[in-house]
């Protein structure tokens, strides 16, 4: 019986494979960066921690909802289909209650009002908007210090894409603490009100999405007064 010879496959240099498997993997990232994230700008927002514990953290500003946009910006939904995501994306973020305001604008932004307050006893961590999608977040690190940063969503830390979608980020942030601060990013650090001497005013400007993230390191607990987990 005659052997049927099986041809070889033609040869692929490895070079030639990890390009094309780099431009997969950037294919589907980016798709990724754009399904779930929210946008802030033109927002003021303002962190308040005392020795005590005692913590208050609001947001004025509005959210854009990136993947609403993107599709509205391609023609893909009828006005009833944005209403409906609108409604959608509303009642979703209602279930906070410290959301105080939303109101739509149109392409998949709003106008919100975020206020929250309470007590740190522990190890915490309190986020803005929500863990998966964090912008501002105040940690209680084990070993007693606080990180306050603010972020673009986790989901979207690549600049090119807001600026390949046409959205831009600016706001201010302010953080009005009594620690010991550790570390700081801060462009201006100012004293607190005259009646609370010990304060001081930590401000950042966000012109850009190329703007350093703010960041502060605080000491709030001594480790050996937190509870033993």
């Amino acid at each position: 019986m005659a052997s049927t010879a099986i041809a070889s496959p033609p040869a692929v240099s490895i070079r030639g494979w990890r390009h094309r498997l780099l431009a997969i993997v950037t294919l589907l990232f980016g798709t990724l960066l754009l399904t779930s994230c929210y946008v802030p700008n033109d927002f003021v927002a303002e962190i308040r921690l005392a020795r005590t514990g005692d913590y208050a953290l609001t947001y004025k500003g509005t959210l854009t909802w990136a993947p609403l946009y993107k599709d509205i910006r391609e023609g893909k939904l009828s006005s009833s289909e944005i209403a409906e995501r609108e409604k959608g994306i509303i009642n979703d973020l209602k279930r906070d209650s410290s959301f105080k305001e939303i109101t739509p604008l149109g392409s998949g932004t709003f106008r919100v009002r975020y206020e929250t307050s309470g007590k740190f006893t522990g190890t915490q961590a309190v986020t803005f908007v929500r863990r998966n999608s964090a912008l501002l977040t105040v940690e209680i690190k084990p070993d007693g210090t606080v990180h306050i940063w603010c972020s673009q969503d986790p989901k979207l830390r690549d600049p090119t894409q807001l600026e390949s979608l046409g959205l831009r980020t600016q706001g201010r942030l302010r953080v009005v603490t009594d620690l010991p601060v550790l570390k700081h990013n801060a462009f201006k650090v100012s004293d607190g009100p005259a009646s609370y001497p010990a304060f001081k005013v930590y401000d950042w400007s966000i012109n850009s999405v190329r703007t350093p993230k703010p960041l502060l390191i605080g000491q709030l607990f001594n480790p050996t007064s937190l509870p033993q987990e």
